[in-house]
């Protein structure tokens, strides 16, 4: 069920249907830190077999709802790792009342898992509150719903990819319902400028794909674009 993206980084494909018609799929990303534990990024549905494939490459410590849109199966995992540090994108405790997560996603806290990755809060979109991760070692960018590709959908998902406002199918591209819950632009472009700085070598999609080739430069048109 793993599958390898870089050293110390894997990813975790899962079906998700959207109105049982757009077969958007969905990705959890497993990084290994430099310290041994196991960091988990916008989760899928908690199984036993999972679990030990995760397990054996390191403790389970860090468990990571990036959004408020990436976070139906986090309780899952929390409940199985009580003992894990669970993280919110910002507003989430709120939607999610009845989770206990240990920390808000807010750039100036401190956790030990930041000398690995870096995070910036997407600004002016409170529908979603995304925060874009960036694991130095790899130079691997990880995103939930700023940016999509997906080259293999088939049947009314390709149709829906293909469609003139989003784009999405044959190029790395922000979709349609990301940009229009946008409330403050400017506030929205100045949190980019922190992602357009880094050297990307591989992009985690949350949906669909992983993006293994000329990564900084279809990064670079697809934030020029939006």
């Amino acid at each position: 069920m793993l599958e390898q993206v870089a050293e110390n980084v894997w990813s975790v494909p899962s079906p998700l249907a959207i109105f049982g018609a757009i077969h958007l799929n969905t990705r959890m990303t497993v990084i290994r830190l430099s310290d041994g534990t196991i960091w988990l990024h916008s989760l899928v549905s908690y199984t036993e077999e999972l679990c030990k494939e995760i397990e054996a490459l390191g403790k389970i410590s860090y468990l990571v709802a990036p959004s408020c849109l990436h976070h139906l199966f986090v309780g899952e995992w929390m409940e199985r790792f009580p003992e894990a540090k669970s993280y919110a994108a910002r507003g989430l405790h709120k939607k999610r009342s009845d989770l206990s997560f240990s920390h808000l996603l807010i750039e100036d806290f401190e956790a030990t898992w930041k000398e690995d990755i870096s995070f910036v809060n997407l600004q002016g979109i409170p529908a979603a509150n995304e925060c874009v991760f960036f694991h130095k070692a790899s130079n691997t960018l990880i995103v939930t719903d700023l940016l999509f590709f997906m080259p293999n959908a088939t049947g009314f998902t390709k149709f829906y990819a293909k469609l003139w406002f989003n784009g999405f199918y044959d190029r790395l591209r922000t979709p349609f319902v990301f940009k229009a819950v946008i409330k403050d632009k400017p506030a929205f472009q100045a949190s980019l400028d922190t992602i357009k700085q880094w050297n990307v070598k591989q992009v985690a999609l949350c949906h669909h794909t992983i993006i293994t080739e000329n990564a900084q430069e279809q990064v670079s048109k697809a934030l020029a674009e939006l």
